[in-house]
């Protein structure tokens, strides 16, 4: 199986690679966030592949032979954002229209 992770290099993603990456099923991951996740030591099974990459830019062939998704990113109150960052409706905006653009 290959799986994409977004938001690979939150605390989620962060928590997840590792356990992903031990899982018997899975061959390849593509770890996808707009900064380098930390990798898991290569070894450990399936190949991590990090891609830094804006989501709001993601491409189907970003995900080209991906078998499942695993959604982790979303926008912090106080993040990125600039002076709207603690504008909650904005947030939940961006959140929303990220999510929606990725699931497209």
């Amino acid at each position: 199986m290959h799986v994409a992770v977004t938001g690979a290099a939150g605390c989620v993603g962060q928590a997840a690679l590792p356990v992903l990456a031990r899982e018997p099923a899975i061959q390849r991951i593509i770890a996808l966030d707009r900064a380098a996740p930390a990798l898991p030591p290569p070894g450990e099974g399936a190949t991590i592949e990090a891609r830094v990459l804006d989501l709001a830019k993601l491409q189907p062939e970003d995900l080209a032979g991906t078998d499942t998704l695993v959604h982790l990113a979303f926008q912090l109150m106080g993040g990125h954002g600039g002076r709207r960052r603690h504008d909650r409706a904005w947030i939940r905006e961006q959140n929303v229209a990220l999510s929606n653009h990725v699931f497209r």
